[in-house]
């Protein structure tokens, strides 16, 4: 009955013509008119191009916006990333939706989280009777998947498409398509199969959706820092500074880092430096001469119209120095990263000089044991399932807290443990071993073993890699007490039972409904 959009874009547009004329058709056929006038659809004034969220009222405040009455809701609400709302809405307008919607949306959730809610509310109100809504497929993991969850706790999603290309005026993206009512229909179609149901997730198997932050995970996974600004060094600049003497006698050594990003780990390493001054005052980081001022040059002008009081003000710092990494890794000699987002999902050892950038997740954790179980097969299962996945290539996105904290780790006979690190310890030599033999990166070594899994032949380059992994998912699965072999359903459904026994046995929170960037 009406249409309601941030704006009506061309794609809108052209579902709100069709809803009508269908619509329009219908009636015109059922009330016995069968000459059709021209024009067929006289003048609506109804369809109105308004914010669909928010209303500004007389004194300027802000209140959500009441949708009208209608028997059917469908649209391709607005996309915009969580992290990019600030830069696209502004301050004042994102933190005023999120408040407003706090205790239903989540604060990392993205924008099209908030069409989805609405429409949700309008069905358990009886306000509307359906809603059909498309999202990227990131609405499946994550922080958006808490929509998806209420959806589905307060009637159902009986029809839906998971994941399917989507491509608009040459910008190629992977979509989910949503349809849900209050729970009155029954039968479930997913991806065009018929299923016994379907989960927040988009899936018909174990509802892993369910699964709960573990309070033995906390404190121990975490994003690396984010400079925002040209931090960065080449190599030779920053080896030439190293031991370039100051006047105070402090060390660059102490400012200088290697930068470590997602490409650095799956492609070939940049070699980059970082100048990081952590949280040192603007007193503290003038002793360190030719650093400071290339930071002054570089950082500073861009800082300088910075719309985040913190950040224009701390030019001289990273916008995010992350001090609860820094002080997890502090006694560790080295710890374990995966890129955040990355087309197979591996771990790697750095240094623990290294700096990893916003693009690595980090786990502070300096034992085969960790390493081996995060690279076994159980737990890249858990991850692919609990992540969200990004672009056309349907990349897959590694979360802190929905991909480790909800991960129920083995508690594991000092025996099983031994044997885990041991093959964990042996897939890291083998890596590194394949990567300098065939000179090619991880993402290759592992493009490769996708082909090798399909027909496993030892004479195959990376046959050894394979193999590595095998004994490593054989020992992972033995440290559990389970027994092999085990489908990705299966290995599912026992990590989700062990961590719903988990989570009733200790107090955790939930942070998603309370905090966004």
């Amino acid at each position: 009955r009406q249409f309601y959009g941030l704006e009506v874009n061309p794609l809108a547009h052209e579902l709100a013509s069709v809803v009508v004329w269908i619509g329009y058709l219908q009636w015109m056929s059922a009330n016995g008119y069968s000459n059709y006038g021209s024009p067929i659809l006289e003048r609506l004034d109804n369809i109105r191009n308004v914010d669909a969220l928010l209303e500004v009222l007389p004194d300027g405040t802000m209140r959500e916006r009441v949708w009208p009455e209608a028997e059917f809701i469908v649209g391709n609400p607005p996309f915009l990333g969580n992290y990019r709302m600030r830069s696209e809405l502004g301050d004042g307008y994102t933190e005023t939706l999120r408040k407003i919607f706090e205790n239903r949306v989540p604060g990392f959730a993205d924008f099209v989280c908030y069409w989805f809610e609405k429409a949700r509310a309008s069905i358990e109100t009886g306000v509307t009777k359906r809603a059909g809504l498309i999202s990227t497929n990131s609405i499946r993991g994550g922080a958006n998947r808490k929509v998806l969850e209420r959806i589905a706790s307060s009637g159902g999603i009986f029809n839906a498409w998971s994941d399917r290309d989507w491509i608009l005026d040459g910008a190629a993206v992977r979509v989910s398509m949503v349809c849900f009512d209050g729970g009155a229909e029954k039968t479930r179609l997913l991806d065009d199969q018929v299923v016994a149901t379907i989960n927040p997730d988009l899936s018909s198997n174990a509802d892993i959706s369910a699964a709960r932050r573990l309070p033995e995970n906390a404190g121990k996974s975490f994003e690396g820092v984010k400079p925002a600004g040209p931090f960065d060094l080449p190599d030779a600049q920053a080896r030439a500074w190293l031991d370039l003497p100051n006047p105070s006698g402090v060390s660059n050594r102490d400012v200088l880092r290697r930068y470590i990003n997602g490409r650095d780990i799956t492609d070939k390493s940049s070699k980059r430096w970082i100048v990081d001054f952590n949280q040192m005052s603007l007193e503290a980081v003038r002793e360190y001469v030719l650093p400071f001022r290339y930071v002054e040059e570089n950082v500073k002008p861009i800082r300088d119209t910075n719309n985040e009081k913190a950040t224009r003000e701390n030019w001289w710092r990273h916008k995010r120095t992350v001090p609860a990494l820094r002080k997890a890794l502090e006694p560790l000699p080295r710890f374990i990263a995966t890129s955040a987002v990355s087309k197979h999902r591996f771990f790697v050892w750095l240094e623990k000089a290294a700096m990893p950038s916003n693009a690595l997740i980090v786990i502070a954790d300096d034992e085969d044991f960790t390493y081996g179980l995060l690279n076994s097969r159980v737990h890249t299962t858990w991850a692919l399932k609990m992540g969200t996945f990004m672009g056309v290539g349907n990349d897959l996105r590694y979360t802190p807290t929905t991909c480790f904290e909800t991960y129920p780790f083995p508690h594991a006979t000092p025996d099983a443990r031994a044997a885990v690190a041991k093959a964990g310890a042996y897939l890291h030599t083998i890596r590194e071993h394949l990567k300098t033999s065939l000179s090619k990166t991880l993402t290759e070594l592992y493009n490769d073993l996708q082909e090798c899994r399909a027909n496993p032949k030892p004479t195959h380059a990376v046959y050894s890699l394979y193999d590595a992994h095998e004994r490593l998912d054989a020992a992972v699965i033995a440290a559990y007490g389970w027994n092999a072999p085990l489908g990705d359903d299966e290995i599912l459904a026992k990590l989700l039972a062990l961590n719903l026994e988990r989570a009733a046995k200790g107090n955790f929170t939930d942070s998603y409904w309370k905090h966004g960037p």
